[in-house]
């Protein structure tokens, strides 16, 4: 299966100003009908998103033995969108550098803020700079933790193109109310506990210590780059990708579109889908995602429909959108443990698995009509097929996804082409 790349940067610009002169000519020389539109999630650069591109597009073109073309004409190809995310933590050894080391949880706010500086680049050096300066003097000094907060926040508003910034940059259905009223303070107190997680064997259970100050910084910063590069997301979909889907759809009018997205990048291509003047989507992959379980639901808040809700209800996707869930992914699960530790406790579930600010990616799509989705086993040979004429299809993927990373597999493949094949 044919591969390109088409990256943006921060600003949600092509980085090659022609590319997509350099996209439709292959599409054109190859006589392409099918294109898979397919955003990365949290990589550490864009030769690791390649290689998940790669293994992608070697699983889709495996699976086209098993599920012939409708048409002898039909060839497929692969674009990958690629934007400036950075690589996530393994939640197996974030919290536990060196168990009983008192300067442990220093280095690893340490090794957090230099993340930062990678990631940014020199526009970071004064907000990473002044971090590091204030990491040490965290346990004795209040007003070290306000500016921490601050300098902090000012960090992520720059990761989505903001010079400077005095509130979180979040996303409506995902951000905890109660993190608007929190104090500098009462945020890193609430971070310094252990992360919950959704594995009864868990080396570090809440409640066991009471964490530091550094702890709580380090995953502040965890927390905020999170949800910062859900908006960088948004942008990226919503003016680069959007622009980009249009013009495709008018040079090639006969190419068959279809759109994909792994972890953040889900939300890429939703903001895309959501944002497009007539998308002419023929379906949507969304692969362990990094959205509220809400994303497409009606009325979840009173008075307030999810990000992406009129994707289901103006059906702008023709065929099924795909939602892979899978419990073991740890990476979703910390995400939803570090919102829930933040929310009131009247807001959220004991269990992070169970917390109002789930994602798709562990739960599926939540709280839609019995006309608008079915839930099933990824993996199943006949369920797509047999719903292929529903808005969404939840498909449950414990057994094959093990990993955030696990997507794919020959499952994933066979699923993605069974939708295609199956959308008139």
């Amino acid at each position: 299966m044919q591969s390109l790349v088409v990256p943006f940067d921060r600003a949600a610009r092509p980085v090659d100003p022609g590319g997509l002169r350099a996209l439709i000519r292959p599409l054109r020389d190859a006589a392409i009908t099918d294109l898979l539109v397919f955003a990365h999630g949290a990589c550490r650069d864009t030769n690791e998103a390649r290689e998940l591109a790669t293994r992608l597009a070697a699983s889709l073109g495996s699976a086209l033995a098993h599920v012939p073309p409708s048409s002898p004409a039909r060839a497929f190809a692969l674009a990958l969108i690629a934007w400036p995310t950075r690589a996530a933590h393994d939640p197996a050894h974030v919290d536990n550098p060196a168990p009983g080391d008192p300067g442990a949880g220093l280095r690893a706010l340490a090794g957090e803020i230099d993340e930062f500086r990678i990631w940014l680049g020199p526009e970071a050096e004064s907000e990473t700079t002044e971090l590091a300066r204030l990491a040490p003097e965290l346990p004795d000094r209040p007003e070290a933790r306000e500016a921490f907060v601050q300098h902090a926040i000012t960090l992520f508003a720059r990761a989505v193109g903001g010079h400077r910034g005095t509130t979180l940059p979040l996303v409506p259905e995902e951000e905890p109310p109660a993190l608007a009223t929190l104090t500098p303070h009462e945020i890193l107190e609430r971070l310094r506990p252990p992360v919950p997680t959704n594995d009864p064997a868990s080396p570090a259970p809440p409640g066991t210590h009471p964490g530091s100050f550094a702890d709580g910084a380090r995953r502040f910063l965890e927390f905020g780059a999170s949800y910062a590069l859900r908006v960088l997301a948004d942008q990226i979909g919503e003016k680069g990708l959007a622009p980009l889907l249009q013009q495709l759809a008018g040079d090639l009018p006969a190419l068959r579109l279809h759109l994909g997205g792994h972890g953040l990048g889900a939300r890429l291509v939703l903001a895309a889908a959501h944002a497009a003047e007539d998308p002419a989507i023929q379906t949507l992959s969304l692969l362990q995602a990094a959205v509220s379980q809400f994303a497409f639901t009606a009325d979840y808040r009173p008075g307030q429909d999810g990000s992406f809700r009129r994707i289901i209800a103006h059906r702008r996707i023709r065929g099924p959108i795909l939602v892979t869930r899978s419990r073991h992914d740890a990476i979703l699960v910390r995400a939803t443990a570090l919102a829930s530790m933040l929310a009131a406790p009247t807001e959220t579930a004991p269990a992070p698995f169970s917390s109002l600010y789930g994602s798709l990616g562990t739960h599926g799509a939540r709280k839609l009509a019995p006309a608008e989705h079915a839930n099933g086993l990824l993996g199943d040979p006949h369920f797509i097929a047999a719903h292929a004429e529903l808005a969404l299809l939840n498909l449950h993927a414990d057994a094959q996804i093990r990993r955030h990373h696990d997507v794919t597999g020959p499952a994933v493949g066979n699923a993605i082409l069974t939708a295609i094949h199956r959308t008139p």
